[in-house]
């Protein structure tokens, strides 16, 4: 029982509690790597201190913080959020010229004419607060594969009309795939994971399906919590 006999519902607490074996047991991550690309049909090829594995990762943010720590930088903050947000844009617009239509396409809501576009000066200044912003429950790294864990076990995949990415799963695989391209892993692949309690109903959900049909999530890696304590014992 928790603290003053009060159980922690929290995601966060049950991630940390379950993922943070891993952290130290190489045997286990490396446990985890195997059976995520055992699921996509691909070797490992890596020895096991390769594979690296982290918590609430915000790899935007941090890597624009030492970024400019290391170019050390002169120009104002604001010159330089306005740089990065042009850049991101340019970015996301050659990566993903057709998401907003694929997304259309779907069953999956577009609350406004400017959501996955980076246009005009509000929709790239959206979208880079978005893309910074953006935070990782479980990321676990191999030469090859940059694989992005989302956890859930009560709540439900998130959406907010107020942002350029609306969907949580696509803002997750879009901005992953932004930042490999500034961090010059242009190699590297960016798969979707998701520990879940629900298996079946997260699978269902639109966003888990369209993510499926493009081929960024594989069934299989959609694992259980008991999938992650099973690594560790």
């Amino acid at each position: 029982m928790g603290i003053l006999g009060i159980e922690n519902r929290t995601e966060n607490w049950k991630t940390v509690e379950a993922f943070t074996p891993l952290i130290s047991n190489e045997e286990a991550r490396n446990g985890l790597a195997l059976k995520l690309l055992n699921n996509l049909d691909e070797n490992l090829d890596c020895s096991p201190n390769e594979v690296t594995l982290e918590l609430f990762w915000n790899g935007v943010r941090d890597y624009l913080y030492w970024n400019d720590k290391q170019e050390n930088l002169n120009a104002s903050r604001a010159k330089r959020k306005d740089r990065y947000a042009c850049t991101f844009a340019r970015t996301y617009q050659r990566l993903f010229p057709t998401l907003r239509n694929d997304i259309y396409e779907s069953n999956l809501t577009l609350p406004n004419e400017w959501n996955y576009q980076a246009f005009d000066k509000n929709s790239v200044e959206k979208l880079f607060h978005n893309i910074h912003g953006t935070e990782f429950d479980i990321v676990l790294d191999t030469p090859n594969y940059l694989f992005i864990g989302e956890a859930k076990d009560e709540s439900g995949l998130g959406t907010n009309g107020d942002l350029v990415l609306v969907h949580q799963l696509i803002r997750q695989y879009v901005t992953a795939k932004v930042l490999l391209h500034f961090t010059g892993n242009l190699d590297k692949k960016v798969r979707l994971f998701s520990v879940v309690k629900k298996r079946d109903g997260f699978l269902r959900t639109y966003q888990a399906r369209f993510a499926l049909n493009k081929g960024w999530l594989c069934r299989a890696n959609v694992l259980s919590w008991d999938d992650i304590y099973t690594l560790t014992k």
